[in-house]
């Protein structure tokens, strides 16, 4: 079942903690994932400004 019954209540036998760390190391890359993605949403709309020195004009 993944949870041992003792006198505390439940604890994770050594399937649910293999599944513990299953979905913690999940989690953690959908965070990563979801970083990486907003990061490029923010490459794509990023704005740029240039400046130039007034006497740098060609004329």
């Amino acid at each position: 079942m993944g949870f041992g019954n003792i006198a505390r209540g439940l604890v994770p036998n050594a399937a649910g903690e293999l599944f513990a760390a299953f979905s913690k190391h999940s989690l953690q890359d959908i965070e990563r994932v979801a970083g990486a993605i907003q990061a490029l949403r923010g490459l794509r709309y990023a704005k740029s400004r240039t400046a130039t020195r007034a006497g740098a004009r060609r004329r």
